[in-house]
């Protein structure tokens, strides 16, 4: 029997429980530690928030089967990174400063830690004077800068294995009271930047976010740690995943 184990610091979070249970649907033996063990499939779902990398590292040096790749797991970590990534492969991009670089243009901005998740380490700044301010009192650069953006709609692109789930999201971020509804019919201009994502970083379970301003669209977020929210009712696509993932 193959052995799946999924690394997490938190066994109790719903998304645990629902991947230790397509596990156990696809005939493997779910195994849930905090750090690395010999198995089949590692799962991995730290989110690295102490900027190191250690624990993926030694996913890299064993050769783990992992569901995500590593290369792929070290961009979703860190939103310069993701940036670059963009920018290399020719998808819009926020205009983006990691400081100590500041923007010296009027507008609103967004500060984030480099490193964060479901919303934390995110401020917004209606001025460019008040986000100045706020930079002036933090403790170290582990910061980017982003344009805020007055947006006009939000999508999320999940993937599991070769397939895609879209949705257009409301209120914001889904961990702090938003909300989101399934799109059968995303357009053809999200497909393709899904579709150069895919090929690209080959994720097998991820999600990734969008933005529509002035009709252009924006990737935001790489997450490779997605949560199981707006897929609940995919269960059969997950287990399928997990076992072409052992193949």
């Amino acid at each position: 029997m193959n052995t799946a184990l999924i690394i997490t610091s938190n066994p109790e979070l719903e998304s645990v429980s629902f991947l230790r249970a397509a596990a156990e649907q696809a005939g493997m033996k779910a195994k849930v530690a905090e750090s690395y063990q010999k198995a089949d499939l590692v799962i991995h779902r730290k989110y690295g928030m102490d900027y190191s990398d250690l624990d993926i590292d030694v996913l890299q040096r064993e050769g783990a089967n992992t569901l995500n790749p590593v290369a792929f797991q070290r961009i979703c970590r860190d939103k310069w990174i993701q940036h670059q990534w963009l920018l290399d492969n020719e998808l819009n991009a926020l205009e983006t400063y990691k400081l100590p670089n500041q923007p010296d243009k009027e507008g609103a901005w967004v500060l984030k830690t480099i490193r964060g998740m479901q919303g934390r380490g995110v401020t917004k700044f209606d001025s460019l004077e008040e986000l100045l301010i706020s930079i002036s009192s933090l403790k170290d650069q582990n910061y980017i800068v982003q344009k805020g953006l007055n947006f006009s709609s939000e999508f999320r692109c999940v993937f599991i294995g070769d397939r895609r789930f879209w949705f257009e999201k409301t209120g914001g971020n889904l961990f702090k009271g938003g909300s989101a509804q399934k799109v059968t019919r995303p357009g053809q201009r999200l497909e393709d930047m899904a579709d150069v994502i895919f090929n690209q970083l080959s994720p097998r379970f991820a999600a990734v976010d969008f933005l529509e301003f002035e009709g252009e669209l924006y990737p935001i977020d790489l997450n490779c740690y997605p949560g199981v929210e707006l897929i609940k009712d995919e269960m059969d696509s997950v287990v399928g995943m997990l076992k072409r993932a052992v193949k």
